[in-house]
């Protein structure tokens, strides 16, 4: 999902998007290569600038995963009350604003 809504990126970006340890993360990669929804690219003769994208199989995965996933978000905030759904989006706004002050300091 991360490489579907933020890629192309490189392996090190794709880590700065997740909360995944680096090393799961590389058994996460290495398996959604070998399953063909993800594929690797050179940006350069090292190997080491190289970024991950979304196969066609992979593309198709995510539109269906992504849909799902906004299907959910407007049936549950449907349910609010509008006054509910202000609170709620000024909880996550702060969320944000302090996640990035926060970020910001490391």
């Amino acid at each position: 999902m991360v490489i579907g809504r933020f890629g192309p990126l490189s392996p090190a970006e794709l880590a700065d998007h997740t909360s995944i340890r680096a090393d799961q993360l590389s058994h996460i990669v290495t398996r959604l290569l070998k399953q063909g929804y993800v594929a690797r690219r050179q940006l350069s003769q090292s190997r080491r600038h190289m970024i991950l994208i979304l196969t066609p199989k992979g593309r198709k995965v995510y539109k269906r995963l992504d849909n799902v996933a906004r299907q959910i978000e407007a049936d549950v905030l449907r349910r609010l009350t509008k006054s509910q759904r202000s609170e709620f989006s000024n909880v996550l706004t702060t969320i944000e604003t302090e996640l990035d002050a926060i970020l910001k300091k490391l």
